[in-house]
């Protein structure tokens, strides 16, 4: 068997992390029909403990990984694929994708505006400097 797991092994790091559950992941890898429920959970430990099995459950996780990356230049191809043949949702798709491109308007603004120039500035500073008599 690859990876230097056992038949069993294999099946318990699949069902592991089909469903999440170590007790349960052992409960069909292994016959664990006559076992209590306290044996089961302390047998899948003891198997997670397992630095094989470690190994084994880091590769099914990149391995899904590499499945299911769903990258923004996908769900933007998409979304427009969308916009272009549903008049009903195409102001939605068209927002989605100014969404993930960062388009979107900000909820408030705070806009400070200089109405006069460096010159009337340091004319008025001036102007201030002599009224308090320096």
């Amino acid at each position: 068997m690859a990876h230097g797991l056992t038949p069993k092994q294999e099946r318990f790091c699949i069902e592991f992390f089909r469903c999440g559950n170590a007790s349960e992941a052992y409960r069909i890898a292994y016959d664990a029909e006559n076992m209590t429920a306290g044996s089961i959970g302390v047998r899948a430990h003891e198997l997670l403990d397992n630095s094989k099995i470690t190994v084994r459950l880091d590769e099914l996780k990149k391995e899904v990984a590499k499945k299911v990356i769903i990258t923004k230049e996908m769900v933007i191809e998409r979304l427009a694929e969308i916009g272009m043949q549903d008049d009903r949702d195409r102001v939605s798709a068209y927002s989605q994708i100014c969404k993930i491109l960062g388009f979107e308007a900000p909820k408030s603004s705070k806009i400070t505006v200089e109405t006069s120039s460096p010159w009337e500035k340091f004319c008025e500073e001036q102007d201030k400097g002599s009224e308090n008599g320096d």
